[in-house]
């Protein structure tokens, strides 16, 4: 059983979790600003940034002057891959591909929610604690974290310097499920069906882009016509205004997408719709958990019923009350299931797991006592994989349940996953003991052929095996699953590296020509996705992902200039997370010094093109720090991003840049990169 441990209670936690997309690249993060901001003691004063420790470090004022610029400060919002239109659907010249907006608050922001948060928790907390319909809301304070199960480092023997408790997944702890999926495996789910015939599912119209902030106030009170001013109410409306880069005049629907207070938002307001219907409904005598069962996680609705008048109500209750605050449900995803209660996902779903648990099937379990002679023959190895057998089965169960790719790419992901990191300990437990028994001069010629084909055939499982999941990669590039994706490989790539200590002596899993086989099979897979999956402005971040894993190859492997300069052609407004990008990936190599000097050219002309007097750009903000921080950019180019936001004196360039090289890293993290720390940073812990 995972050990808990006690969370500890600093100001600033909420940095760690509650106000940034999850949607970003491995290698930013708030960690970093974290530390800065508990070390220097980084307060709210006047809507200014202010230091409270260590005031007396040279360039630490002039360098919170950058982030505490005057002007109309405007959110960073990029745009990732959401889902794969159908042809029907495609208008002329239209994109294939939906997107899906999301928003990076400019860093003084962040500290204002910390303070918002930890005024405010008590209220928060009452207010998500209002509906008996919602599945999904913060119930208290988290006190407690686990460790995360990472089953895989038990071959992986690598140190873990990470500080769990900056990788935690809520501020709040949350009830009563962690994803939709927990719900429809659980008891609540399966009792529900035994009681009734029908299950109604809803889906809310683009439901964060759609909410009115005004109606804050009707949520919490009843009423829109009630003296709030200075209250919490007021306040959180001012903030979901502010970060918006909106002023309460504007009055436009629509909060942003991405950190975790943009969900408790809606999540109140949802609430107070969620009591309204059940009021209504108990005011014609149906009654919660005799006439029907109602559950609700974020804007996705479940109602179970028995008989039609029941659910035409709740309709009526439920587009009515969502009306109010601007919200609507989508025709499209309304569905009525007749038991049995499930949908084609999930059939879908188990299909996908029985493959998956064939493709890892250790042989040798299944011998019989004929097959004995066929291992010794070296006819059977534990693992073994037909990839283009496997890619078909698995686009053969996508055509014939009727679902896309990205219905059921994540759930494969994970069970990929997870069965890897069985494989592995498995497949270890098995060759170690052959291994050192050849330390040992302890095997004779036949254990000898024993270890080289289990060797051999392990690493033309795993060369299948990466094949399949560029497949799957190329087929659904979005963050979620690339971000799963990229994690497996990069456990194969530790794998493959890897040694065993026997007796002061290394012996490695594979031979170093094994070992590059299969990293040049990835950096080649890696290099058709670039070249050949249309990358354009609205998939930075997963592009960012494809990069991380490439660099982290370590090898001889670079990706040519006239790729870079292609995929720089193809992106006409290269992002903050681009540039991050690119530059982590050529670094100081000298033969990219044409790009290098294009690239800083192009940050220099952003910069200076949007902070200004009158409005900042919180993206060039963030691309300013990060680069003034960067140990592969030139003093003398960071001193011409400070020219470009008006400072020439040299005395203050000379302080900022020294104590901006100083923190190395503040959001990106230039160097030194461990994508599984990172990735399991990313996935974080659960709170309780």
């Amino acid at each position: 059983m995972r050990k808990k441990h006690k969370i500890q209670f600093t100001h600033n936690r909420v940095l760690l979790s509650e106000v940034l997309p999850y949607e970003t690249p491995l290698f930013f993060s708030n960690r970093r600003f974290y530390r800065f901001a508990n070390y220097y003691g980084i307060k709210l004063n006047e809507n200014k940034l202010i230091a409270n420790k260590h005031i007396g470090d040279e360039g630490l004022e002039e360098f919170l002057n950058i982030l505490n610029l005057s002007g109309r400060i405007n959110p960073f919002t990029y745009f990732i891959n959401h889902k794969t239109m159908k042809w029907d659907d495609i208008k002329e010249d239209e994109d294939y591909r939906g997107y899906r907006s999301l928003t990076l608050i400019h860093p003084i922001h962040q500290i204002a929610f910390v303070d918002f948060y930890n005024k405010y928790q008590d209220l928060i907390l009452y207010y998500c604690n209002r509906s008996n319909f919602s599945i999904r809301f913060p119930d208290k304070k988290a006190h407690l974290f686990k460790e995360q199960n990472d089953s895989v480092s038990k071959v992986l023997d690598e140190p873990d310097d990470n500080d769990a408790y900056e990788n935690l997944k809520h501020y709040f702890s949350y009830q009563k499920y962690h994803n939709i999926n927990s719900f429809f495996d659980d008891y609540t789910y399966l009792r529900a069906e035994k009681k009734f015939q029908f299950l109604l599912k809803l889906d809310m119209k683009k439901c964060f882009e759609s909410i009115k902030i005004s109606t804050f106030c009707l949520a919490i009170y009843g009423t829109n016509e009630i003296e709030h001013s200075g209250s919490f109410t007021s306040e959180f409306e001012q903030l979901m205004y502010i970060v918006k880069g909106e002023t309460n005049g504007d009055k436009n629907q629509g909060i942003i997408i991405g950190p975790e207070f943009s969900r408790i938002f809606a999540e109140i307001i949802l609430q107070a719709v969620d009591k309204s219907i059940e009021l209504g409904l108990s005011k014609n005598n149906y009654i919660l958990n005799s006439d029907y069962e109602c559950y609700r996680y974020v804007d996705d609705v479940y109602f179970f019923f028995n008989e039609s008048k029941v659910q035409k109500k709740f309709k009526n209750l439920i587009e009515n009350e969502l009306s109010k605050y601007g919200l609507s449900l989508n025709p499209d995803k309304e569905k009525v299931i007749e038991r049995p209660l499930v949908d084609i996902i999930s059939v879908a779903k188990e299909k996908i797991e029985n493959l998956i648990k064939d493709v890892f099937e250790n042989k040798l379990n299944k011998l019989s006592a004929d097959d004995i002679n066929d291992v010794l023959d070296y006819k059977i190895s534990p693992y073994s994989i037909n990839y283009k057998n496997v890619i078909s089965k698995f686009k053969c169960i996508v055509r014939e349940t009727n679902i896309e790719y990205r219905d059921i790419m994540t759930f494969a992901a994970s069970r990929i996953n997870f069965q890897l990191d069985k494989m592995l300990i498995s497949y270890d437990q098995l060759y170690q003991k052959y291994a050192e028994a050849e330390i040992r001069n302890e095997i004779d010629s036949e254990g000898q052929k024993l270890r080289e084909m289990f060797q051999k055939e392990m690493l033309k499982f795993l060369e299948g095996l990466v094949s399949c999941i560029f497949f799957f990669i190329s087929s659904d590039f979005r963050v979620s699953t690339t971000h799963t994706f990229i994690s497996i490989l990069y456990r194969i790539i530790y794998f493959i590296n890897g040694y065993y200590n026997v007796e002061n002596e290394r012996i490695y899993r594979f031979e170093k020509m094994q070992q590059n086989i299969l990293l040049k099979n990835i950096h080649d897979e890696i290099i058709f996705i670039i070249k050949n999956t249309n990358i354009e402005n609205n998939q930075q971040v997963e592009l960012s992902y494809i990069i991380a894993l490439d660099k982290n190859l370590k090898h001889n492997f670079t990706v040519p200039i006239s790729l870079i300069e292609k995929l720089l052609s193809k992106i006409e407004a290269p992002n903050y997370f681009t540039f991050g990008s690119l530059l982590f990936l050529i670094g100081n190599d000298r033969q990219y010094e044409t790009i290098k000097k294009r690239l800083i050219t192009d940050i220099n002309l952003k910069i200076k093109s949007t902070i200004n007097s009158k409005s900042i750009e919180t993206e060039s903000i963030y691309l300013l720090i990060d680069s003034l921080c960067c140990p592969f950019i030139e003093y003398n180019e960071k001193s011409k991003f400070l020219n470009s936001i008006g400072i020439f004196d040299e005395i203050v360039i000379n302080k900022i840049v020294t104590f901006a090289f100083k923190q190395k890293n503040l959001f990106l993290k230039w160097e030194n990169i461990n994508l599984r720390k990172e990735s399991l940073a990313k996935k974080s812990q659960e709170v309780y």
